[in-house]
């Protein structure tokens, strides 16, 4: 049975040439990071709903690439090409970015315990739901020598359905809600304090993540090996595109608050502007 894709296939270059991008797009805001040393200003809740966004991501194509990759309504070539392995890196390199990101942000947050023990928590338990029981599926449990993969279908089945029903949509309201309570921070954020989010990050992503959002429907293909199968496929690829789609709108709209806002500089160029028509009008 032949591979249906809603679009052309996406070429492996292109596919190498967007993770490169997309890896590139977290160097400004990890060394923003790394110099400042402080996160004030910065939700724990924003940084966490992307990490559990980019957790279901890797979630499913590990779970299509690795560990049930014969199952007809997942999301990989049969058999596997290339370009299953560039897309499973990709998802990769952004969780553990996103990661990293979050990890910072937590260290470098002065105060908030409960916020920052609350973040720390959801992420750790949808960690031990989601990526955590599949590499002990891949690292523990035995295979099948016939298939030649590591994979125990009933936990497979679970781990599938699970979070294709429950906690996929619930990362993306999570995600809609990390970027309202992320706007909220920059508006009531203290005039002339600058904030550790970085403007070239943000506008990278917003730019780089809406055309990865477009990409993904050219890039997974949709088996029809079964009367569910074409659906479920087609449910995952355009989540995959919504899930950055959204990333990219969050990004931009960040990034017009951000740059909106008047930092110490333009304060100080105000008042310089000013004080000379003072000065005249006291006179």
């Amino acid at each position: 049975m032949e591979d249906k894709t809603i679009f052309p296939e996406l070429p492996d270059w292109w596919r190498i040439f967007l993770l490169a991008l997309s890896v590139a797009s977290f160097l400004p805001q990890l060394g923003v990071f790394l110099v400042r040393r402080d996160s004030s200003g910065i939700s724990p809740f924003y940084m966490l709903s992307n990490v559990l966004c980019a957790t279901e991501q890797l979630a499913f194509l590990f779970l299509s690439a690795v560990i049930m990759p014969e199952d007809g309504y997942l999301i990989v070539h049969k058999p596997l090409t290339l370009g299953d392995w560039i897309n499973l890196g990709h998802t990769a390199a952004i969780w553990v970015l996103w990661l990293i990101l979050f990890v910072l942000s937590l260290s470098f947050l002065p105060g908030h315990r409960v916020s920052r023990a609350a973040a720390a928590a959801i992420c750790f338990v949808h960690l031990l739901v989601s990526v955590v029981p599949q590499f002990v599926d891949v690292l523990l449990l035995p295979h099948d020598p016939g298939q030649g993969v590591y994979y125990n279908l009933d936990l497979a089945q679970v781990l599938f359905w699970g979070h294709f029903l429950l906690v996929l949509p619930a990362t993306t309201v999570m995600r809609i809600v990390g970027v309202w309570l992320q706007a909220q921070k920059v508006i009531s954020h203290p005039p002339g304090l600058p904030l550790p989010l970085s403007k070239a990050s943000l506008g990278l992503q917003a730019v780089v993540f809406a055309v990865v959002a477009v990409s993904w429907l050219g890039r997974l293909p949709s088996h029809v090996e079964d009367i569910f199968g074409d659906d479920l496929s087609r449910a995952l690829i355009y989540w995959f595109a919504i899930n950055d789609g959204l990333l990219a709108g969050g990004q931009a709209l960040l990034l017009g608050l951000v740059g909106g806002r008047r930092t110490e500089s333009t304060i100080a160029a105000t008042s310089e502007q000013t004080e000379p028509l003072l000065g005249r009008r006291s006179c």
